[in-house]
C-alpha cells in the first residue's frame, strides 16, 4: 500500500509563495528596526558562556551583567575610537593619494607605450584625477555614516542583550517545563545557540589571526593605516569566499600610490599569504568542529541576506541561515532540503574553504 504522502494542490503551492514574498517584503521594510535586535540576540548567545561561567563562580547577577556591559561597552568603543580616527585620518589625506595614484597610472600608460602597447588615456592632462576626489569623499563620508549609524544604536543593542543574556536560561528553563525535555523544538533551540557560539566563535578565531597577519604585513611593508585595514579584513573575511578580496583592495591601492607596482605586488602576496595560512591550516583544525555547510548554500544565503537586510545581512545571514535550517529540519516533509545543503563528514575533503 502506497504510504506516501499526497501532493500539495497549485491553489496550496501558490498560496504558500505569496505567503513568504509578504513576510519577505515586511522584513525587508522592517530591517532597520529588526537589525539592533537581531544583533542583540548574536551577541547573547555569544557572551551567554561568560555569563553562564561568572554565574557558576557565585558571582551575583546584577554584577555578571554589569561585567559584560562594560566589557561589551569598552569593546565597542575602542573599535569606534581605531576606526573613526583612522578614516578620519585617511580622509584627510586623500587628495594626496589620489594625486599620487594618478602620476603612478600616467608612468604605467608611458611604459606601455614605448612597449608599442595603446591603452586608453587613464589620466589625460587638465582633467580630474582617476579616483576623483570629491567621489572619494563621498564614499568616505557614507561608510562613516553607516559606522555612526551602527554606533548609534549601540546603546539599544547593549540593553537589549543583557536583558537577552538575563532572562534566556529563564525562557529556556519555561520552555522545557512547558513540554517534555527531549521536545524536539527545545532540542532544535538549545543547537541552534551552541551552533551559533561555535560557528562565529571559530570563525572569528581565524579571522582574528587573518587579520593580525595583515595588519604586521602591511606595517613591515609601511603601508598607511595597517591596522585599520586589519579591522577591515577581520570583518570582511566573514563574507564567504570574496570578504578577503574586498578587505585586500584598498591596502593595494594606497600601496600602489605610496610606492608603486612592486609593493603593491607584495602587499598582495601578503594578504595571500595570511589567507591561505589562515584558511587551510587553522581554519580545517577548528571548523571541523563547526558546521558543515554546502559552500553554495553559504554564498547565497550571503546574497540573499545583504539583499533582504542590508549590509548587516553579510554578519547576521549565518546565524539566521542555520536557524531556518534547524527549523526545517524538524519537519519531515523539509528535511529533504536539509539533507541537500548540509556537507556530511566523508565530503568535507572535497568542498573548498569558506
Amino acid at each position: 500500500m502506497n504510504t506516501s504522502p499526497p501532493l500539495p494542490s497549485l491553489s496550496r503551492v501558490l498560496v504558500n509563495l505569496a505567503a513568504i514574498v509578504i513576510v519577505l517584503g515586511g522584513v525587508r521594510v522592517a530591517a532597520p528596526i529588526l537589525n539592533p535586535f537581531l544583533f542583540a540576540l548574536i551577541l547573547s548567545l555569544l557572551f551567554s558562556p561568560i555569563y553562564g561561567w561568572l554565574r557558576r563562580q557565585r558571582v551575583p547577577t546584577p554584577i555578571a551583567l554589569l561585567l559584560i556591559l562594560v566589557g561589551l561597552s569598552a569593546l565597542f568603543g575602542v573599535l569606534f575610537y581605531i576606526i573613526s580616527a583612522s578614516v578620519t585620518s585617511l580622509a584627510a589625506q586623500l587628495g594626496t593619494y589620489a594625486g599620487n595614484l594618478n602620476e603612478r597610472l600616467v608612468d604605467i600608460q608611458s611604459l606601455l607605450e614605448q612597449y608599442g602597447i595603446t591603452v586608453p588615456n587613464l589620466a589625460p592632462a587638465g582633467s580630474r584625477n582617476v579616483l576623483d576626489n570629491s567621489t572619494l569623499l563621498q564614499t568616505i563620508r557614507v561608510f562613516l555614516g553607516g559606522l555612526a549609524g551602527f554606533f548609534s544604536d549601540s546603546f539599544l543593542i547593549l540593553m537589549t542583550t543583557l536583558f537577552f543574556i538575563a532572562e534566556g536560561p529563564m525562557m529556556m528553563k519555561r520552555m522545557r517545563r512547558s513540554a517534555s525535555g527531549d521536545h524536539l523544538l527545545v532540542q532544535r533551540l538549545t543547537q541552534f545557540g551552541q551552533g551559533v557560539v561555535r560557528q562565529f566563535g571559530l570563525r572569528g578565531i581565524v579571522n582574528a589571526v587573518t587579520g593580525v597577519g595583515v595588519s604586521i604585513i602591511l606595517l613591515l611593508l609601511g603601508v598607511d593605516f595597517a591596522i585599520l585595514w586589519g579591522f577591515l579584513t577581520f570583518f570582511l573575511s566573514y563574507i564567504p569566499y570574496i570578504g578577503t578580496f574586498l578587505a585586500a583592495v584598498p591596502g593595494v591601492l594606497l600601496a600602489f600610490a605610496e610606492f608603486g607596482v612592486l609593493r603593491a605586488v607584495l602587499v598582495i602576496v601578503g594578504f595571500v599569504v595570511a589567507n591561505l595560512m589562515a584558511e587551510n591550516i587553522l581554519s580545517p583544525a577548528l571548523m571541523s568542529r563547526g558546521l558543515n555547510l554546502s559552500p553554495t548554500l553559504v554564498f547565497v544565503s550571503f546574497a540573499f541576506w545583504v539583499w533582504l537586510l542590508g549590509g548587516p545581512g553579510a554578519f547576521l545571514g549565518m546565524p539566521i541561515t542555520l536557524l531556518l535550517l534547524l527549523l526545517l529540519d524538524s519537519f519531515p516533509e523539509s528535511r529533504w532540503f536539509t539533507n541537500l545543503v548540509i556537507v556530511r563528514d566523508e565530503e568535507k575533503s572535497n568542498m573548498p574553504t569558506a
